[in-house]
């Protein structure tokens, strides 16, 4: 559950670094789907990706922390 909640914030501060990086916020719109007549990826489009990457870890490491906890706990007999 700490892992969980301590790794959240490290995404976060990436992913506010990936919009105040030399050249701008990522390049995608609000779909996170890039152009297809276009090739190039900056820099923060990779840093915001990486960022979404790790708040879903977060996600899955705290839906994990829940259900064992369910599993564990839960009274006899059922």
């Amino acid at each position: 559950n700490n892992w969980s909640f301590w790794i959240l914030p490290f995404a976060f501060a990436i992913l506010l670094m990936s919009l105040f990086l030399e050249g701008g916020g990522p390049a995608f719109g609000w779909t996170f789907y890039a152009p297809l007549s276009t090739t190039y990826s900056n820099d923060n489009t990779a840093f915001f990706v990486f960022a979404i990457h790790i708040m879903g870890i977060s996600s899955i490491m705290g839906a994990i922390n829940v259900i064992v906890t369910i599993v564990n706990l839960r009274a006899p007999g059922m």
